[in-house]
C-alpha cells in the first residue's frame, strides 16, 4: 500500500486498485473482493481508529511502544529510546 500510494501515485481509495494490489502481492482476488464488499474487518478497523484517537495519533508514520509514541520519521536513536522506555515501564 505504501509503495502504491506514495511511489506509484495510485488511488488506493478505489476498490479496483485495492484488488489489483491484492493480486500483485499474491492474495486471492475473489477473497479480497469479498472482504471489501462485505466489509469483513470493519469492526477491527474501527477499533484501530478508536485506539489511534485514544493515543492522539494525528499522522503517519507513528510509532507506539508501551504507552508512549512518536510521530513522524524519526532517527534510530529516538526509536531506540522509545523501546527502552517501554521496556522499563513493563518492569515497574
Amino acid at each position: 500500500m505504501f509503495r502504491a500510494y506514495f511511489v506509484e501515485a495510485r488511488n488506493i481509495s478505489q476498490p479496483a486498485v485495492l484488488l489489483e494490489i491484492a493480486a500483485e502481492v499474491g492474495l486471492p482476488a475473489a477473497g479480497a473482493r469479498e472482504v471489501l464488499e462485505k466489509r469483513t474487518f470493519k469492526e477491527a478497523v474501527d477499533q484501530d481508529w478508536a485506539l489511534s484517537r485514544q493515543y492522539g495519533i494525528t499522522g503517519v508514520p507513528t510509532f507506539v511502544a508501551g504507552h508512549r509514541g512518536v510521530v513522524g520519521a524519526q532517527p534510530y536513536e529516538v526509536l531506540e529510546q522509545l523501546v527502552k522506555q517501554a521496556k522499563a515501564e513493563e518492569t515497574t
